[in-house]
């Protein structure tokens, strides 16, 4: 009995370090997939995972590491594991929602058709558990907005989502009702909404991706000037992204300022000197104007 209680009492000790362990080597993991060091960190939550194969969150982070690595059918895996081990993690359903949808992007049109309901199952599984699950929300947003009704896309579910959304995030359901009215041709509305939001969140870097979107619808419709007036607050919003200037240049462009198209892209590759599509159309406008 000696021996026993010796051995009992002992056990906590030996037991505690492994989880310390465990713990310190998951940060890491994190830490280095925040580096970008994917292949590092994958061989560290491999080895936590084969020395415990119930432990949720690494198979989770590992899903993260596969998507860094941009092997979605790998991610997707990992994440099932994770959501197997616990259902009731609105971020475990909402990520694996989104590795088969990337998995879907590279595959075809049939198996993009067998993924549909999977996607849209993860996701409104995450706004279930969480109704203020916002990336989850979007997720369902995104889903019946971008999908064919044969997939399951319905532009009014996405309405009313982004309804909802508004009630704990006004400006990402806004900006998604925007987008909703601008897929309807509804500009009367998008308006509305475009007024709210700068009402409200006059300088938020998160419209500027809103902005290039409607400004190149504009210019698909030829209206030019509203084109680049839209790219104009894309710019004011978001002034250090090479994006913004090479937008504002294609706006130039269309209206046949070429000289201030040639200024923007030059300013795009200020900042981003990789920036392609703006090297590409200054040498082409720079190549016309010479002609001239």
């Amino acid at each position: 009995m000696h021996y026993l209680i010796v051995l009992l009492l002992a056990l906590p000790i030996l037991t505690q370090p492994i989880s310390a362990f465990q713990n310190d080597d998951l940060q890491k993991a994190k830490e280095l997939i925040n580096e970008k060091n994917f292949e590092a960190a994958k061989t560290i939550l491999e080895k936590i995972i084969d020395d415990d194969d119930k432990n949720h969150e690494a198979y989770f982070t590992l899903g993260k590491t596969w998507m860094g690595l941009k092997d979605y059918e790998e991610a997707t895996e990992s994440f099932e594991e994770a959501v197997d081990l616990l259902d009731e993690n609105a971020d475990y359903h909402f990520w694996l929602g989104q590795a088969i949808a990337m998995d879907a992007r590279e595959s075809n049109y049939i198996s993009q058709a067998l993924m549909a309901s999977d996607i849209l199952e993860e996701f409104e599984r995450a706004v279930e558990l969480d109704p203020t699950h916002i990336p989850g929300r979007i997720g369902v947003i995104n889903f019946y907005l971008a999908a064919p009704g044969i997939m399951g896309g319905d532009i009014e579910k996405a309405k009313l989502n982004a309804k909802e959304l508004i009630k704990f995030d006004e400006m990402k359901g806004r900006t998604a009702l925007a987008r909703i009215y601008l897929k309807q041709e509804k500009m009367d509305s998008v308006e509305i909404q475009i007024n709210m939001l700068e009402k409200n969140f006059e300088n938020d870097k998160s419209l500027g991706n809103f902005f290039n979107s409607l400004g190149y619808y504009y210019l698909g419709e030829n209206n030019i000037d509203k084109a680049i007036e839209a790219f104009e607050k894309q710019v004011k919003i978001n002034p250090e992204s090479a994006n913004s200037y090479d937008s504002l240049g294609d706006g130039y462009k269309a209206a046949k300022r070429y000289d201030d198209a040639i200024a923007q892209y030059k300013k795009a590759l200020e900042i981003n000197p990789d920036f392609s599509a703006s090297a590409d159309n200054l040498e082409e406008l720079q190549e016309e104007m010479g002609e001239k």
